[in-house]
């Protein structure tokens, strides 16, 4: 995904660190950003550039490891041009860092879980990058030397089976969240009613298909079907509720009938093949459904 800032097009998932540096006189900054794919060819952000960039890290809540100087300049100097070069410089370094891929996908399993625990929102978004981290572990940390991917190796792997693990997990709980967010919001138009529908189904039928539509989740699920299938109902039924309190029988006996047609149609798209309530009267007794 390539994101512009100012004049230019930065591949967003390429990118494996930023420099920073602060110019406090000037009060801005300038940032240098490294890329997985070409690391001797840093693209450069100045002021106002580099705080939108920084502004939109924030936005969309992405970690990066800044690097020091000592560090980029040691990448500086391997010759891309030459692997082999390259190859025998990394593996008899002595450079024995814990690798920052390691540090950043253990901040994204802290992050996650901490919303979970605390019954927060976690986005698709968050369970994308944590298996996109998880994923690429070893390529970033390709960059460090042998010894010590070596010495940090069983480190990786037990993290990384973590960061699996959760993402898994997260993909149901997002379900139940968007669930039992739906059970508490009030719909106030049919626009919004659609729209709810669509992110209703999209969810159980995903948790039908992770094996994980628990019990509790179906009989939430249809309290909100129920409250779903009886919205356009009830405005007729509370029109005809006003209607009837000014004397206009014959139009609350119209209301009644819309009513009537409403929840048919309305209950067959939730609960098809199933037969609709009756709606009687007297009509303020449906209101107290």
């Amino acid at each position: 995904m390539f994101i512009r800032v100012g004049n230019k097009y930065i591949n967003h998932s390429k990118i494996l660190f930023f420099e920073r540096t602060d110019d406090v006189e000037m009060d801005n900054c300038t940032i240098q950003i490294f890329f997985s794919n070409s690391i001797e060819k840093p693209i450069s952000l100045e002021s106002k550039d580099a705080q939108n960039f920084l502004d939109y890290l924030n936005e969309i809540d992405d970690i990066y490891p800044s690097k020091s100087t000592h560090e980029i300049q040691q990448y500086r100097s391997f010759d891309s041009t030459d692997e082999n070069k390259k190859s025998s410089d990394i593996e008899n370094s002595d450079n024995d860092l814990r690798p920052h891929s390691l540090e950043i996908l253990k901040q994204q399993i802290q992050s996650i879980k901490m919303r979970m625990e605390q019954k927060m929102e976690v986005k698709y978004w968050d369970i994308q990058k944590l298996r996109g981290s998880a994923e690429n572990i070893h390529f970033r940390a390709g960059y460090y030397s042998r010894k010590s991917i070596e010495k940090y190796s069983e480190a990786i792997k037990e993290v990384q089976s973590q960061a699996f693990h959760l993402a898994d997990e997260a993909e149901v709980y997002i379900r139940y969240y968007t669930i039992d967010k739906l059970l508490t919001e009030t719909i106030i138009n049919v626009q919004s009613l659609a729209r709810g529908k669509q992110i209703l189904f999209e969810a159980c039928s995903e948790l039908e298909k992770l094996g994980k539509l628990t019990e509790e989740y179906k009989q939430k699920t249809k309290n909100i079907k129920e409250q779903y299938a009886w919205f356009r109902a009830k405005k007729k039924i509370g029109e005809a509720e006003v209607a009837i309190s000014v004397g206009n029988i014959k139009k609350a006996q119209n209301l009644y009938k819309e009513a009537t047609v409403v929840i048919k149609q309305d209950w067959s798209v939730f609960f098809p093949g199933e037969e609709p309530p009756v709606i009687n009267q007297p009509f303020s007794k449906q209101l107290e459904l």
